[in-house]
C-alpha cells in the first residue's frame, strides 16, 4: 500500500512586535503646578487648622489638645 507523506507542519508566523508609539511628552509643568496646588491646598489647609487651634496669646497648644487626646 502506499504510504501517505506525512504533512510537514507548517511554521508558525511568529508575531512581529508592533512598535510601540513614542509617548507624546505631556506638559510636566502643568502636571507639578496642579499636584502642587492640590498639596499646597491640603498642607494650607493643615496648617490653618493647627494656627486655628492656638490660643489668645499666639502660643502653640500642647501636643495632646492638637491632636484631640485627653
Amino acid at each position: 500500500m502506499a504510504s501517505t507523506p506525512t504533512p510537514t507542519p507548517t511554521p508558525t508566523p511568529t508575531p512581529t512586535p508592533t512598535p510601540t508609539p513614542t509617548p507624546t511628552p505631556t506638559p510636566t509643568v502643568a502636571l507639578s503646578r496642579n499636584g502642587l496646588m492640590s498639596l499646597y491646598c491640603l498642607s494650607s489647609q493643615a496648617f490653618r487648622n493647627v494656627t486655628d487651634s492656638r490660643d489668645a496669646m499666639g502660643r502653640n497648644p500642647a501636643p495632646n489638645q492638637l491632636f484631640g487626646r485627653k
